[in-house]
């Protein structure tokens, strides 16, 4: 696959800010973007608008080596948080398939009416590594990991305290493979019966933000990686 960009997101006001965000993403594009990504969605802070412009660095650059703009070309979000990766792609035309580890947060993005009133995007509530099955998240906010470690460090400790003073230390999940959830029968019942077909779409892009535990996405995409060779952005 080829590679492009780096990943960061250390975003801490998430609660507060919920019904500002809400009515951000409702607002439609970042009338302050820059012009080489004029389909940027608006962020509720300015790491988080840091970590958007640069994913759409990345997506620009797929455009310009030859990735389509457009339906025919599936972007896939793994670890979408505030979904404003996904909402600056679908800007772009892409239907984007995202991956939410957190309960709470995967239903609040799905409750959101950019996401809502728009069939080409889809919002999945499961951590996506190279097993398949049920496991346990260590909560830390946005910097939530399935790595009790990966919470531990400064930067992600103090959320995984304040989690843990909430009671919600850990959180049982769904596990899945990409390899998996990018089959005929799951984007069947996701609702997108004609990318099914291979002949309908490609799987183009695919970003990873999963808090260190990349390689394991990684791992559990090797059919897609192979047969579908996306631009790659983590």
């Amino acid at each position: 696959p080829r590679a492009c960009g780096v990943h960061s997101h250390d975003m801490s006001m998430l609660l507060s800010l919920h019904f500002v965000v809400v009515a951000l993403l409702r607002a439609g594009p970042d009338r302050s973007a820059p012009r080489w990504c004029p389909h940027l969605a608006p962020t509720p802070g300015p790491a988080a608008r840091r970590d958007t412009l640069e994913f759409c660095a990345a997506l620009t650059r797929a455009h310009q080596l030859g990735l389509p703009a457009n339906g025919s070309s599936l972007v896939v979000d793994v670890g979408t948080d505030q979904g404003t990766e996904a909402l600056t792609a679908r800007g772009f035309g892409h239907r984007v398939l995202s991956f939410e580890c957190r309960g709470e947060q995967a239903q609040a993005i799905s409750r959101r009416l950019a996401f809502r009133n728009d069939s080409g995007l889809r919002v999945v509530h499961a951590c996506v590594s190279d097993r398949a099955g049920l496991g346990v998240l260590h909560r830390a906010a946005d910097s939530s990991s399935m790595s009790e470690a990966n919470v531990r460090v400064d930067g992600a400790s103090w959320k995984a305290r304040r989690e843990g003073r909430a009671g919600v230390a850990t959180e049982n999940v769904p596990i899945m493979r990409l390899d998996d959830a990018l089959d005929g029968r799951s984007l069947r019942a996701l609702g997108w019966p004609e990318l099914a077909s291979e002949l309908a779409t490609s799987v183009g892009f695919l970003k990873v933000d999963v808090q260190g535990l990349e390689e394991s996405v990684l791992r559990g995409a090797a059919r897609t990686l192979r047969e579908h060779r996306p631009f790659v952005f983590y």
